[in-house]
C-alpha cells in the first residue's frame, strides 16, 4: 500500500508539473494571439467607418444636387434665370507696322480702369446688373 501511494504521488506530481509547463508554454503564444486579434478588430473597424463615409458620398453622388453641380462645373449649365461669364485668356493687341516716324513706346499712363481687360468687365457687370440703365 506504501508503495501505491508513493506511486500515486508520483504520478499526481507529474500532472501539476504537465499542468505547469503546459500553461507557461501557451501564454506568450495565446497572448500574441490576443494582441493579433485586437488588431485585426481595430483595422475592421477602420475598414468599417471608411466605408461608411463612402457610401454616404455614393449617396451624395447619386443625388441630383450632387447631378447638377457637376454638370455647372464640368459641362457649364447655366440654370434658368442665370447669366454665364465666360473668361477669355488676355488676347495680344495685333502685330503693328513699325514705321519710320513712330514715336517711342511712353510707359502706360491710362487710368487702372482702362489697362487691360477691367473697363471691358466693368462695362459687362453694369450692364448685368442693370447699372448702366
Amino acid at each position: 500500500m506504501e508503495f501505491a501511494l508513493r506511486v500515486a504521488a508520483v504520478l499526481v506530481f507529474l500532472g501539476v508539473v504537465a499542468v505547469i509547463v503546459h500553461e507557461s508554454g501557451a501564454a506568450p503564444g495565446q497572448q500574441a494571439a490576443q494582441e493579433h486579434i485586437a488588431s485585426l478588430r481595430e483595422r475592421i473597424a477602420a475598414q468599417e467607418r471608411e466605408n461608411a463615409v463612402l457610401r454616404e458620398t455614393l449617396t451624395y453622388a447619386k443625388s441630383v444636387s450632387a447631378v447638377r453641380e457637376a454638370a455647372k462645373r464640368e459641362l457649364g449649365l447655366v440654370d434658368p434665370g442665370d447669366r454665364a461669364i465666360v473668361i477669355l485668356g488676355d488676347v495680344p493687341d495685333p502685330p503693328r507696322v513699325p514705321s519710320e516716324a513712330a514715336p517711342a513706346p511712353s510707359p502706360d499712363t491710362r487710368p487702372p480702369a482702362e489697362v487691360g481687360h477691367v473697363n471691358r468687365w466693368l462695362q459687362l457687370f453694369r450692364a448685368a446688373t442693370g447699372a448702366d440703365r
